[in-house]
């Protein structure tokens, strides 16, 4: 008898309703409990899959068995619909997720205790102890945390300003980013910039007009460099955050709008950041070296052979041709070796 698992799918960003629930067997392709699953939401494309901590599938996960995904990233996912970002949200609502609840919202006391208030050194305090549950519980998880964020420690900025970096574990790249905060902090929402080298990968996500450093100059084409990282930040799209239902309030913090708005953001963008990144540094040339050395080797990397066909479909013909006559003169040569 084949054992079955049932998985909860949360959408981040939509109608207001419950989990939805799928009960599937551990020997079925994941693919289709997404393609099931889509049709519940009402969404064929675009969606994106993330487990509570933040570990984001990609298209080749969609391929494994419901037994695989279930022991690589369990069997919660928050569903988030990437075709959102930037687009009309006034009638979507926030679903709050399983991580949220490791994070409870500030008590009333300290909801009007922002940059101004005599008090802003305890809630700072108070930012830094949420931010740590919330990293505790990702390690109870036994997940290693995909960013880091701290304030920066120079007193000018008071806390206002946090720095860290966010990264993509499929390739280990790692992108810096900025944290500001207003003086009408928290009434207002935070607002998060990452390095413009990102803008090539996800651009149409990205306010490149929106900077930091802001420039002295408005009409000057320079953009101006962060002293610490030598970088110049752009802003990264956040109109959900004040369009949506639900996302923001001035009970929040740091931690909470990281996850609303720099994870909502990362895993809308993931996968379309690892496919951009992808067709980069991935040539015809590289790939045909990388397919010749799998084969002589005798070590056929699928997993790498999947996104190779996936970037290069034009040179699919090309490789196949490689691959079958590396292997007829790798048979060759063993047959003569017997002689």
């Amino acid at each position: 008898m084949v054992s079955q698992t049932t998985f909860y799918f949360i959408p981040r960003i939509g109608p207001e309703k419950k989990p939805i629930t799928f009960l599937a067997d551990r020997n079925e392709f994941f693919f289709n409990i997404v393609s099931e699953v889509s049709k519940k939401i009402g969404i064929q494309e675009h969606l994106v899959f993330s487990s509570p901590t933040g570990l984001i599938l990609t298209e080749s996960d969609l391929y494994k068995t419901v037994g695989e995904i279930e022991a690589e990233f369990g069997s919660s996912f928050d569903v988030i619909d990437n075709g959102m970002v930037g687009s009309d949200l006034n009638t979507a609502k926030w679903q709050l997720g399983k991580a949220e609840l490791h994070v409870p919202p500030f008590a009333p006391q300290w909801q009007d205790v922002g940059p101004q208030n005599a008090n802003w050194g305890q809630r700072l305090q108070l930012e830094i102890i949420l931010l740590t549950k919330y990293i505790d519980y990702l390690k109870s998880e036994k997940v290693n945390p995909w960013f880091f964020i701290k304030p920066d420690p120079d007193p000018k900025y008071r806390g206002m300003l946090w720095r860290g970096y966010i990264v993509i574990s499929k390739y280990n790249i790692r992108y810096d980013l900025v944290i500001l905060l207003s003086k009408e902090y928290p009434k207002m929402a935070p607002r998060a910039f990452i390095e413009d080298s990102l803008t090539e990968l996800a651009g149409s996500r990205i306010y490149v007009k929106n900077r930091f450093p802001p420039s002295s100059d408005s009409s000057s084409q320079i953009n101006a460099i962060d002293n610490v990282t030598k970088k110049s930040f752009v802003m990264l799209c956040h109109d959900h955050i004040t369009e949506v239902e639900g996302v923001w309030s001035n009970n929040l913090g740091i931690t909470h709008f990281f996850i609303r708005e720099v994870w909502f953001w990362f895993a809308a963008m993931y996968n379309v950041i690892i496919s951009e990144y992808e067709r980069k540094i991935f040539n015809k040339e590289t790939t045909l070296v990388s397919v010749k050395s799998m084969i002589l080797a005798d070590e056929i990397d699928l997993d790498k052979l999947m996104v190779v066909l996936h970037v290069h479909e034009h040179i699919f013909y090309d490789l196949l041709w490689e691959w079958v006559r590396m292997f007829y003169f790798k048979i060759v040569e063993k047959n003569l070796s017997r002689r």
